[in-house]
């Protein structure tokens, strides 16, 4: 029997091989696509297979995606943080063009407008900074970004000098373009979106996380058909924290099964 494929979407800063724990953890019983966001780079040192996005809009980018899955029947698609939004947007564009998605730390969308007008003003100053960084800058930047409280103790990780390494080969600028074209802040809200997709999403956060904690809560409100769990001991970055349980969720969606 052919294993399903999955698409992974990695978040901001981020790249492919941060999905490197999850594709472990499924093994054989999935064959895994990571899925590059535009302005981002992967470093290219683990097997996973990639494709990469090209266009810097979320529509652009979306399309792109869905595009590809809908080319890969029975596919799931599987997304994180800001990749997340890409991969629910991607479902809304072409919702027959895929068996399952799963999300992980994702916010749907800002309703408020002042409030996503105060997002995209805040992510554009954040985007003007880092295209002045230098390396030590950047390298700075990368240590104060991944200290934020929705991190719990992410870098007290053993690892985490290697994902700062990665980090550090990533190009500012072309961070900066990423983050211009993909802030929530410039996004129309897609919680219609997932009254759309239904049981077909399930979305997952860590307990540390108290922000995304609130989102599943919004969620589990506003589309009662999408599955919400929270992952104990983790906090927002679900695929590094916690890979056995992300693959242990997407393994039930692919089988159709509950998740106790």
């Amino acid at each position: 029997m052919t294993a399903p494929s999955v698409y992974l979407v990695h978040g901001f800063l981020g790249d492919c091989d941060d999905w490197a724990p999850v594709v472990a953890a499924l093994g054989a019983r999935a064959h895994c696509i990571g899925v590059e966001l535009p302005g981002h780079a992967s470093s290219g040192s683990s097997s996973i297979d990639r494709i990469a996005l090209d266009s810097l809009s979320l529509d652009g980018a979306a399309g792109e995606l869905a595009r590809l899955v809908a080319a890969t029947p029975g596919a799931a698609l599987v997304g994180y943080s800001m990749g997340g939004r890409v991969a629910l947007r991607a479902a809304s564009l072409a919702p027959e063009s895929f068996a399952q998605l799963l999300l992980l730390s994702v916010q749907p969308g800002i309703d408020d407008d002042t409030a996503r007008a105060a997002r995209a003003n805040a992510d554009e100053r954040l985007a003007a900074r880092l295209e002045r960084m230098d390396g030590q800058e950047f390298r700075r930047f990368l240590h104060d970004w991944y200290g934020a409280p929705l991190f719990g103790t992410f870098t007290e990780r053993a690892d985490f000098p290697q994902t700062m390494e990665r980090r550090t080969r990533q190009d500012p600028p072309r961070l900066a373009a990423a983050l211009r074209a993909l802030t929530v802040g410039a996004q129309p809200p897609l919680w219609d979106a997932l009254q759309q997709i239904g049981g077909r999403c399930r979305y997952l956060f860590g307990v540390i996380d108290a922000a995304y904690a609130a989102v599943g809560v919004g969620i589990q409100r506003r589309s009662p058909a999408v599955a919400v769990h929270g992952v104990g001991g983790a906090a927002h970055a679900l695929h590094r924290e916690a890979p056995a349980a992300v693959a242990e969720h997407l393994l039930a969606m692919l089988a159709n099964a509950p998740f106790a």
